[in-house]
């Protein structure tokens, strides 16, 4: 993913040396930062608010995997 990808201009990265963590607050979600944490991986977090339907966002909606 590039720093031109949609997801950019909804979510901005402020530390773009870092791995960029766009995370459901929820337990799989959750998971992956405490993995990032544990293994002392720099990473910025960016919420994706699902009580907002942030989740439905196209620029969210674009990292997903099609499915069919």
């Amino acid at each position: 993913m590039t720093f031109d990808h949609p997801i950019f201009m909804r979510w901005p990265a402020h530390y773009p040396d870092r791995l960029q963590l766009f995370s459901l607050p929820a337990p799989n979600g959750v998971k992956v930062g405490i993995m990032l944490e544990e293994t002392c991986l720099a990473y910025e977090a960016h919420r994706v608010d699902i009580m907002a339907s942030e989740n439905q966002d196209p620029a969210f909606l674009c990292t997903q995997p099609q499915r069919e």
